[in-house]
Parts: structure tokens; C-alpha cells; sequence
């Protein structure tokens, strides 16, 4: 069962009050993530296997291309339909 923050919180940023919804977007998006993929991506939701969905906190990538660090907030582990993993 996910654990929810609560609701949006309001945060002073640089003299401003700002909506912080961060924490709570992101439990929202784990515990609805097959309903979410279902009902905007219903032809990939097919091809995926979402019961064993895993999400993964804090994920850093480089792109090479252009040689920038990305921090990925949330990321969704989901292995493709019938196929197994090792």
C-alpha cells in the first residue's frame, strides 16, 4: 500500500508562496500507475506486465550528447508481458 504525504503544502521560495505538490503527485502516480497507464496508453498498457511494477527513487543519468547530468525523480520499473527475467 503506498503512503500518502498528504495533501499540496504551500512553501515560502525567494519572498513567493509557491503550491509544493511534488510528494504529493508522486503518491498519487504509484498508487494509480496501471490505472494512469491504462486509461491514457491503453496499447502499451498491453504490452506490459504491471502487477510487478517497481519504482525506483532518485535515478541519474548523463546524456552523452550533450554531456548534462539528469536526476530522475521517480522512475517506473515494469517488465514487458510474457517475457521473463532472469
Amino acid at each position: 500500500m503506498t503512503e500518502f504525504h498528504g495533501l499540496p503544502t504551500m512553501a515560502s521560495r525567494q519572498g513567493r508562496w509557491v503550491l509544493r505538490y511534488d510528494a504529493f503527485f508522486k503518491d498519487l502516480l504509484k498508487a494509480f500507475f496501471a490505472e494512469f497507464l491504462r486509461l491514457f496508453y491503453p496499447d502499451k498498457a498491453l504490452r506490459l506486465d504491471l502487477a510487478g511494477t517497481a519504482f525506483l527513487d532518485k535515478e541519474t543519468f548523463t546524456d552523452v550528447g550533450k554531456g548534462i547530468r539528469r536526476e530522475l525523480d521517480l522512475v517506473a520499473k515494469v517488465a514487458r508481458a510474457g517475457v521473463r527475467n532472469k
